[in-house]
């Protein structure tokens, strides 16, 4: 049986040379802190494609831009709940 992944929430926010997404990272219960599993976060030219596991749930966010980044200058952090 294929599971269905979740697209996890995301905030969105740029200026003239910056584009910034924030990802919503919650534990089961909303309880501790994230147990992320198997991250992978690829960037493109036009585009983002992030997969995680958190609590047996494969998440995936496939975000495409409406223009152009230096997917080789682009870079990610993880944080508390968030990526």
């Amino acid at each position: 049986m294929k599971v269905s992944k979740v697209i996890p929430s995301v905030a969105w926010a740029q200026d003239k040379l910056k584009l910034f997404l924030t990802i919503e990272v919650k534990p089961k219960n909303n309880v501790g802190a994230p147990d992320l599993k198997d991250l992978n976060v690829k960037f493109e030219e036009k585009r983002i494609v992030v997969t995680y596991k958190l609590d047996d749930v494969e998440y995936e966010l496939d975000q495409k831009f409406p223009r152009s980044v230096n997917a080789e200058r682009s870079k990610y952090v993880v944080g508390g709940r968030s990526i």
